[in-house]
């Protein structure tokens, strides 16, 4: 019997893993993943919005992949190109919506929850004084985070739905 140490696939897959400790891969989506814990749903937030970013910014999908824009192109889709065409720009339409979310909207929505929050003096904490009600003080933060969470909602749905359309 032959040691798994004289197999060609054990020592091409140690190379590779030593290779990648040293040298990791996918080094755009490692700077974005949080060192601290952080829960899996807001882990599956930053990795889906980030391999978006990513597709867009880093692959140039826009000027990689063909996108209907071309009448030469049209000869490869068929006889139904027009509405291969119309689905394409719809794709892309959808792509640059979430793109423009995620890195414009979300970011300046992120900026007006925390000046949302009310100031904090610490006195009142200690004397129990309350200036206002809970829903006066926090009543623009909570409006705001469910709005965030509602567009990152919409946003996670249509990346999946274009998930299964472009890559499978």
């Amino acid at each position: 019997m032959k040691s798994k140490f004289l197999k060609p696939w054990f020592w091409s897959r140690c190379w590779s893993d030593i290779k990648c400790f040293f040298n990791p891969r996918q080094k755009w989506l490692t700077k974005k993943i949080p060192n601290h814990w952080c829960d899996k749903v807001d882990l599956i937030r930053i990795v889906l919005f980030e391999c978006l970013v990513d597709f867009v910014d880093g692959e140039k999908c826009f000027e990689v992949l063909c996108w209907g824009e071309n009448e030469e192109d049209h000869k490869y889709y068929g006889e139904n190109w027009q509405q291969v065409v119309r689905e394409k720009q719809e794709e892309k339409a959808k792509i640059l919506k979430c793109y423009d979310y995620i890195t414009k909207q979300r970011p300046q929505l992120s900026i007006d929850l925390n000046k949302a929050y009310p100031e904090f003096d610490i006195d009142d904490l200690f004397r129990l004084k309350l200036k206002q009600s809970y829903q006066e003080a926090y009543g623009e933060a909570i409006r705001i985070e469910e709005l965030i969470e509602k567009l990152d909602n919409e946003t996670l749905s249509t990346i999946l739905e274009l998930r299964e359309r472009l890559w499978t």
